[in-house]
């Protein structure tokens, strides 16, 4: 019988399987398909491949090579898990991308980097992009969280009352016009920059000023060394790290040109301060992947709010008709309906709203039901893409330290006793923790030359 057909035996942790060296033959590039390879896992005793590695995975595996390509991961095996054997068995990464592509993962973003030439602008990109291509990256994060951090601490603490510069003036104003207090720190600033002594004792405004500064150092050294400012814009992290200094800058300009008298609304810019909370999202891992989530499931958010829209005019106008009859009712139109429905849909229950007839209340069980029901279809589908970007998120940060890991591997032999030995690690293989036993004692065997004898043998 020529080696072409020769069938061989691999046991995988007591799973045994018999494959036709012609199925292996046709992907000499994985572990399996290469004789030199495999030939390390060889037990000339019992005459038959060992390998200590997750079986249900390795039945994944086997089909490949049966079925000339098709991979199939098993229900009960984790994505990660399914990943790491895939590595193992390295059976390529066109193989590995073109099933990750099929399960709906989104293909890795190359981030181009300036050219080697520009080495100034290479090294500032690398610093301020990418938070883990040195240490020193790695603390200019640490800083820039710092102080976004310390921005929203500021900006929160800075609306409490007794932090008030002149409380009793305050009160005063409050009660003469309720709407100064909403934008009382623009307005300060703006009376203080008309006598020349602006916020000379504030320490909110020295604060703000610092966290500024570091901001528009960090977004004009990244615009200049960015590799392509056509493009630098178009991303929403960028878009928001420009928006969350405007407030700063055009309330120093409007405050300086507006008179006495002037009275102007800058609450808008004090909402786009709280836009910097979205600054955290460029070094959070959660962040991220919360945000590719709802952008893939906009279409099943489209449906939620579509049904919504549904099940509150509906039950809000039957509301409307049922309680029209009590004299006291608070449903007094279809429009003031809509509150009551939305937050019986969403459980909350302010109780400011409520029937009172039988009916009515029978309308109200139904409409929470309904509700629930409405909010519960889309919902694994969000949850489902949630769990893919983050083992994709996962899969992508561990492929470099697999990378170097593959590289120090040497392709030893192991003894027949080496392999017995590792018996009692099979419940941990049979849970899905179970890792390759060879790789702790091949360092010990790098003399035993003798053993790649066994190639022959194969």
């Amino acid at each position: 019988m020529s080696s072409h057909r020769h069938i061989l035996r691999i046991n995988v942790s007591g799973l045994k399987f018999a494959i036709c060296c012609c199925k292996l033959d046709q992907y000499p590039g994985t572990l399996l398909g290469s004789p030199k390879r495999r030939a390390k896992y060889y037990d000339p005793v019992r005459r038959e491949y060992f390998l200590d590695r997750h079986r249900p995975t390795a039945e994944a595996v086997f089909h490949f090579y049966h079925s000339s390509g098709t991979l199939q991961k098993p229900e009960e095996v984790p994505m990660d898990t399914f990943i790491e054997e895939l590595k193992f068995y390295d059976l390529g990464k066109d193989v590995m991308e073109g099933y990750l592509r099929e399960q709906g993962y989104v293909p890795r973003k190359q981030h181009p980097l300036p050219p080697e030439s520009q080495k100034l602008k290479r090294t500032i990109w690398l610093l301020f992009e990418h938070s883990n291509s040195s240490k020193a990256a790695t603390f200019i994060a640490v800083v820039s969280i710092t102080f976004i951090l310390v921005s929203i601490i500021g900006l929160c603490l800075e609306t409490l009352p007794v932090f008030h510069k002149d409380k009793a003036r305050h009160d005063a104003e409050k009660r003469k016009n309720s709407t100064y207090s909403s934008h009382e720190a623009w307005s300060r600033l703006e009376e203080e920059m008309e006598t020349g002594d602006p916020y000379k004792d504030d320490p909110f405004f020295l604060l703000e000023t610092v966290c500024i500064c570091w901001f528009t150092i960090e977004l004009i050294l990244r615009f200049y060394s960015c590799p392509n400012r056509r493009v630098f814009f178009k991303s929403m992290l960028n878009v928001v790290d420009l928006l969350s200094i405007l407030p700063y800058y055009v309330t120093l300009i409007i405050a300086a040109l507006a008179g006495h008298d002037q009275d102007i609304d800058l609450r808008f810019l004090f909402v786009l301060r709280v836009l910097r909370t979205f600054k955290l999202s460029r070094y959070n891992r959660g962040f991220k992947v919360l945000g590719k989530t709802l952008a893939r499931s906009l279409s099943d958010i489209g449906m939620l709010m579509v049904f919504l829209s549904i099940v509150v005019v509906l039950f809000s106008s039957i509301m409307y008709f049922v309680e029209s009859a009590d004299p006291e009712t608070k449903f007094q139109s279809i429009p003031d309906g809509f509150w009551w429905a939305i937050i019986t849909i969403v459980t909350v229950g302010y109780g400011d709203m409520y029937p009172t007839t039988t009916f009515g209340k029978l309308i109200g069980a139904l409409c929470v039901i309904s509700g629930l029901l409405s909010i519960a279809l889309p919902v694994p589908v969000i949850v489902s893409n949630f769990e893919m970007f983050y083992n994709q998120q996962v899969i992508e940060e561990d492929e470099p330290e697999e990378e170097i890991k593959d590289k120090e591997e040497p392709e030893e032999l192991a003894t027949l006793s080496d392999i017995h030995s590792l018996s009692e690690r099979q419940s941990d293989v049979d849970s899905g923790l179970g890792r390759s036993p060879l790789h702790s004692i091949r360092s010990k065997l790098a003399s035993d030359k003798k053993d790649l004898d066994r190639e022959s043998m194969v």
